[in-house]
């Protein structure tokens, strides 16, 4: 957090905080490099940083992150400790792209990109649930907002998340309808965390666990249209589909929003099939969104369609999908380990480990990469090895599947 975050007028002037892509740099170079963040305070910080600057410009994306500029913004402790007081008073929370609980299609779908520091109120384990995204313009037309209150209200019924960006228009229509429906919501702020969690009309929400409110941007953060836009990607990637209620032609973050999510192959999006010409239909449509016409009586038929129309983009080309992902399932969202077959579930996970002929990668880096617990991965560390099926070498401790398993995308494997 004092690496990342901003704490406002208390920053020294002109000091920038370290973005997301220069944070997963620094963090990968130190873990490779045997330190942990905690290092730069409790550890020899002079010598840590003098190797960092020997190196730092061969990175690409750190060339700016000087000894001078990390140590400053490290000597903001006091800023932080008033800071997270107010939050915590506030009944704010704050995950770090470390904590277990931080949402796994974030770090999957954005990869570097995916935020060091998100702020909150509410449940945290409805971020990793997924759901249905529901986005559209603030100046959305009447019928617009009706279509984003239906879907609202049918989310609800089948018990599925409602993901939006808390803003008034489209996304404020779908998510107070899923809630007062008596169904769940999540919405992804751009601005004015603190304002919202403390609003009347989201606490009784927020305290009964039906909503949650996440910002990427520090809880007091105004206003700006960037961090608008910056935080559309952000609700794609937690969702499992999303539908355009409503998007203006030609401008507008909503059809902006869209178009990157298809690019990026993150998520399939449908269209609201009453967007008329003066819409932004035409456009999406060349972009690869979908029209979401009849035929589909349940939410969970539009998430397979979804699969089925982009089966292998879901994860922005990453190499390899997340255990549950790849295993496909078919179990609800939010749904874990309960009523699955647990030993298909661990032969996937022996299926995606590098192959016994490479380097190996470490525990963390295998949670990062499969979106595993650390505990569900202690588990099938221990079974694979009693069983040979596992090899760990090295300091610190690399680990590749045995010979004897398969690789899951061999085609060649019988």
């Amino acid at each position: 957090m004092l690496l990342t975050v901003s704490f406002g007028k208390a920053d020294p002037p002109r000091l920038r905080p370290l973005s997301d892509r220069e944070w997963a740099s620094f963090a990968r170079w130190l873990r490779n490099g045997g330190h942990v963040p905690e290092s730069l305070q409790d550890g020899d910080r002079s010598a840590i940083l003098a190797d960092w600057e020997a190196v730092r410009e061969d990175l690409g994306t750190t060339r700016r992150m000087t000894v001078e500029r990390v140590n400053a913004l490290l000597e903001r402790g006091m800023a932080l400790a008033v800071r997270s007081e107010q939050w915590e008073r506030a009944g704010l929370w704050v995950l770090t792209r470390s904590d277990p609980d931080y949402p796994s299609r974030l770090k999957h779908r954005l990869k570097d990109a995916a935020p060091a520091v998100l702020f909150g109120a509410g449940d945290r384990g409805l971020l990793d649930r997924g759901g249905l995204g529901v986005v559209g313009s603030r100046h959305a037309p009447e019928e617009g907002l009706e279509y984003a209150a239906a879907l609202g209200r049918r989310a609800a019924s089948e018990s599925v998340c409602v993901i939006s960006g808390g803003a008034r228009g489209v996304d404020s229509a779908a998510m107070m309808a899923a809630l007062e429906a008596g169904g769940l919501a999540v919405g992804v702020l751009g601005h004015s965390l603190l304002r919202e969690a403390t609003a009347r009309r989201h606490r009784r929400h927020l305290v009964d666990g039906d909503l949650t409110l996440v910002s990427p941007f520090p809880p007091e953060a105004r206003f700006e249209v960037w961090r608008v836009m910056e935080r559309n990607q952000h609700i794609y990637c937690l969702t499992d589909a999303v539908v355009v209620a409503a998007s203006e032609c030609g401008r507008g973050g909503t059809r902006e929003g869209a178009a990157k999510a298809l690019a990026r192959g993150w998520v399939s999006v449908w269209l609201n099939p009453s967007m008329g010409d003066e819409s932004a239909r035409a456009e999406l449509l060349e972009h690869g969104a979908l029209v979401l016409g009849e035929g589909v009586d349940r939410l969970s038929q539009l998430f397979r369609r979804s699969r089925d129309a982009s089966p292998d983009r879901l994860l922005d080309a990453s190499p390899r999908p997340s255990v549950e992902e790849a295993a496909e399932l078919g179990a609800p969202s939010g749904a874990g380990e309960r009523g699955l077959d647990r030993d298909r579930l661990y032969e996937t996970f022996l299926a995606l480990l590098p192959p016994s002929t490479s380097e190996g990668l470490t525990w963390r880096e295998l949670c990062e990469r499969l979106g595993l617990r650390q505990g569900q991965f202690r588990d099938w560390k221990e079974r694979g090895l009693a069983e040979n099926r596992i090899r760990k070498q090295g300091r610190p401790e690399r680990f590749t599947r045995a010979k004897s398993t398969p690789d899951l995308f061999d085609v060649e494997s019988p």
